[in-house]
């Protein structure tokens, strides 16, 4: 409570989580925020920043709210993954991989073309379009890998999540992502993840989660990505769900 007014604390990160050098300020106005300002119960993203937080006796819980989870159980419908795979067209024994994302310079779809090429993945999805377009096509074209490489360009929302679902793996090649809600809702659709390490991702806890640079994508994905049969991790689902960040968040504020 501060001047009589109750209110709950969100801390989406912090510089103490960082490896690079942090200034002295950055670290004396965390610390006073931390000690003097941060309510009671108190929410946050990581397992590092939730030990910071309660290093400061801060009682910190993680709380994640990125998915809809009416909107992934409707594209879903109880479907297997084979089910989606037989509606869209994809051969069930193939070993799958899929991108999602606006096609800019910024999600470097082209390593990720690049990466697939490297790996023993049969076949790969691209859903999204923008202006790297033609710069997609040329590569695919460059490495000769038409007949393994589908551009569904842009999708609908539930189209797209179908994707992801019928996909062993997604892969996000980004020079900078914050919270890619793409990643959650892989991981809900017990779809393996492989990402650079960007934003959050990089610190996030998840087996279905994997991280590395662009050099060791290849590797990565033959390693890590498997056949699953299963379309919903309903734990992960719950746990990223909106509806619970809401949830969480109410609760917490009635009882402050």
């Amino acid at each position: 409570m501060i001047c009589g007014i109750e209110y709950i604390s969100l801390v989406a990160g912090t510089p103490s989580d960082r490896e690079e050098d942090i200034s002295r300020i950055k670290v004396l106005i965390e610390r006073l925020n931390f000690k003097y300002l941060l309510s009671s119960e108190s929410f946050c993203r990581t397992t590092e920043v939730k030990n910071i937080l309660r290093s400061y006796d801060v009682d910190a819980r993680i709380l994640h709210g990125a998915v809809n989870k009416e909107d992934i159980l409707a594209a879903i419908d109880g479907d297997s993954k084979n089910d989606i795979r037989e509606k869209l067209g994809i051969p069930t024994e193939d070993r799958v991989l899929v991108f999602v994302g606006r096609l800019v310079a910024l999600k470097r779809a082209q390593e990720a073309i690049r990466a697939f090429d490297s790996s023993n993945l049969d076949r790969l999805i691209i859903v999204g379009d923008g202006p790297d377009m033609e710069n997609v096509e040329k590569e695919i074209e460059r490495l000769g890998i038409q007949q393994q490489v589908r551009i569904a360009g842009w999708c609908e929302h539930k189209k797209a999540v179908q994707y992801i679902a019928a996909a062993d793996g997604l892969i996000i090649t980004s020079e900078t992502e914050s919270y890619p809600t793409v990643a959650f809702e892989a991981i809900s659709l017990n779809t393996t993840v492989v990402s650079t390490p960007v934003g959050i991702l990089s610190n996030l806890d998840s087996e279905l989660l994997h991280t590395c640079s662009l050099e060791k994508m290849a590797s990565k994905l033959d390693s890590e990505i498997i056949n699953r049969t299963g379309c919903i991790n309903i734990d992960s689902l719950d746990e990223y769900s909106i509806e619970r960040y809401t949830s969480e968040l109410l609760r917490a504020m009635k009882n402050a």
